[in-house]
């Protein structure tokens, strides 16, 4: 393929298909297609994911779909690490008490109202809410294709390709909110806010 030689996968995700159907509901897309920063943390847009949580969930989306009982929030992992690391080095947590209270806190966590859920694939800074089952995934059948070349493209070995026609779609865009994965910024350790490590781009 001389387009994408690598094969590598060129879907467009959920956060892509909010970015090209619902742009309104992407906190942090502007009109024009740039994209503004949104500071999360002491002395930012937003104190706290708790803050920026309730506001995906109570004013973005549609309100036929803020109270229903199955909305779940995903969340980036540097977001979470950022979150848990404050809560876990407050000055509170030297008593044994503080302590069994905060892994309590860690194991049901849930932002803004919403429960939290995880995935390993995922922007490194996004805020996804939505129902589970709002979130599908197609494919068409006898659409798969493999290759497998030998020393391919300088690697050593065997590479084994696969190929099948998909995409993502979220059924209600209405009942779905997010935040542009390259908006949220966080501070460092010089206090200094920062931008994501992982741009955010459609496939090339």
């Amino acid at each position: 393929d001389t387009t994408d030689p690598h094969l590598r996968d060129v879907n467009e995700g959920f956060f892509q298909f909010m970015i090209n159907e619902h742009p309104e509901n992407v906190l942090g897309l502007n009109p024009n297609g740039t994209v503004s920063k949104i500071k999360v943390g002491e002395g930012g847009d937003f104190q706290n994911l708790d803050a920026l949580v309730y506001h995906l969930r109570y004013d973005m989306l549609h309100r036929l779909f803020r109270n229903r009982s199955g909305m779940r929030v995903i969340v980036g992992d540097e977001l979470l690490v950022a979150e848990n690391t404050a809560l876990l080095g407050s000055p509170a947590n030297n008593k044994a008490t503080e302590r069994v209270a905060t892994g309590l806190i860690l194991n049901g966590r849930n932002f803004g109202s919403t429960e939290l859920v995880k995935s390993d694939e995922f922007p490194m800074r996004g805020v996804f809410v939505s129902e589970l089952q709002n979130l599908s995934r197609y494919w068409q059948m006898d659409s798969y294709r493999r290759k497998v070349a030998e020393d391919d493209h300088g690697n050593k070995g065997i590479v084994d390709y696969s190929y099948v026609r998909e995409d993502y779609v979220l059924e209600a865009v209405e009942g779905a909110a997010c935040v542009h994965p390259d908006a949220i910024q966080l501070k460092n350790s010089d206090g200094q806010w920062v931008d994501a490590a992982d741009v955010w781009k459609m496939p090339s």
